[in-house]
């Protein structure tokens, strides 16, 4: 399943109630977290470029308290077309495209 993890913060600036959302635990590397599956939400890309049209995809948004990336898991990237090439450096590209593209952090993300 697809899913996206948001911060609390950007939960709420796009309307997402944590007042409704349902909590788990999700195992991880040392251990286990609370988190909040806050609902479905609509994903694009928004490619500057318009290189070629975005793919868009619905995916689950999940919350862990005191954590402020977005990540998405490898369901939703393959949902996207979104193909990685070096990680460490943040560069990836659309899948059948040339453009190499770098991962940014938009500042509202932290707000």
């Amino acid at each position: 399943m697809p899913e996206i993890h948001i911060s609390i913060a950007l939960a709420k600036k796009i309307g997402l109630s944590l007042d409704e959302a349902r909590s788990d635990r999700y195992s991880v590397v040392g251990g286990e977290v609370n988190v909040f599956r806050l609902g479905q939400v609509y994903v694009s890309l928004d490619l500057e470029d318009f290189s070629k049209e975005s793919k868009e995809a619905t995916a689950e948004a999940v919350c862990v308290v005191g954590e402020y990336e977005v990540i998405m898991n490898d369901a939703l990237a393959e949902e996207l077309g979104i193909e990685i090439l070096a990680p460490r450096r943040g560069l990836w590209r659309i899948s059948g495209e040339r453009i190499v593209r770098e991962s940014f952090e938009p500042e509202f993300w932290r707000e």
